[in-house]
């Protein structure tokens, strides 16, 4: 799913089953929004389709941490847990 606006298409989300598809895939978006930036979040670092935007010459903007606090009343220490490494991928393509 992508969304145009200001020049940028932003992609909602992107999958692909192994490295080739996502290189694919990529190589396809990238021909299409020729002189645009394309952006892509919360994709995981390691995903063939982080790897692939990488390759094309996209670069992580952005991270997302989350956190949950656990119990009603915070306590002395809290307890973070991370969330998978995240990123947002921003590349010119062009």
């Amino acid at each position: 799913v992508e969304q145009n606006s200001g020049g940028v298409s932003r992609l909602i989300d992107a999958a692909a089953e192994s490295a080739h598809a996502a290189e694919a895939l990529i190589a396809s978006l990238a021909a299409r929004v020729r002189g645009r930036r394309l952006c892509l979040g919360d994709e995981p670092a390691a995903s063939p389709i982080a790897t692939a935007m990488r390759r094309f010459g996209a670069a992580p903007r952005t991270h997302r941490f989350e956190m949950m606090r656990l119990g009603e009343k915070p306590k002395k220490t809290l307890s973070f847990h991370h969330a998978p490494h995240t990123a947002v991928f921003q590349g010119h393509v062009g």
